[in-house]
């Protein structure tokens, strides 16, 4: 009971501290997953804003994942994938495509981070790769060779943003301050399926620009 009323004691109109402490832990929970939902749903309108930046063309495809806030790109062909099997220099393909949403990548962020106040936020670039590693004695050690080879990919590309795109001072301190590059292994592609099916592999070599909390 919330208040003690009990019959053999005066009557206490004030709650108890435990009473206090739970009903204030209940109102804490329902705050929180107002403001979540409030932030979830501003996430999914300021990663579609970037649809504006990304683009579609013979060789190269983007997916904007809302949930995730990201965007996923791809190789429309693939038998070639964004990076040549086992290297983190970009495809001829895939190296135009930065060329071209790079710089326009970083004026949307910085505008949509000064509008939106964006200070506690970051823009990651993550790196995929499939299960496949000829040398990998094990599982362990293929995770690690990809998980290496991941996170140069994605910082060969932050990179190519900074040094070759023509960015100026403030954009390149932008870049700095709230761009991070980082792999992922194939992580992302175990938690889709069997390690052993690898008609998921095309699929797992991507490169994902995506918004998320510092």
């Amino acid at each position: 009971m919330l208040f003690n009323n009990r019959k053999d004691e005066p009557f206490n109109a004030w709650m108890s501290y435990t009473d206090l402490l739970s009903a204030l832990t209940v109102l804490f929970i329902v705050v929180s997953v107002i403001i979540f939902n409030q932030w979830k749903s501003n996430l999914r309108n300021i990663i579609s804003e970037y649809d504006e930046v990304f683009y579609e063309d013979e060789l190269i495809q983007y997916e904007i994942n809302r949930e995730r806030g990201s965007i996923v790109i791809t190789h429309k062909d693939t038998t070639k994938g964004l990076f040549a099997f086992g290297s983190d220099a970009m495809s001829d393909d895939f190296e135009g495509y930065v060329r071209k949403i790079g710089k326009p990548l970083v004026e949307k962020s910085m505008s949509i981070w000064e509008e939106q106040h964006l200070d506690d936020m970051e823009m990651r670039i993550e790196g995929h790769t499939d299960p496949l590693w000829k040398k990998a004695v094990n599982s362990d050690d293929a995770y690690i060779n990809n998980l290496m080879l991941s996170s140069a990919r994605a910082n060969y590309v932050y990179k190519f943003i900074i040094d070759s795109l023509g960015l100026n001072e403030s954009q390149k301190d932008f870049v700095k301050k709230n761009m991070i590059s980082i792999g992922y292994s194939y992580s992302k592609r175990l938690n889709e399926g069997n390690v052993d099916d690898r008609s998921k592999d095309a699929s797992s070599r991507t490169i994902e620009f995506r918004i998320i909390s510092k």
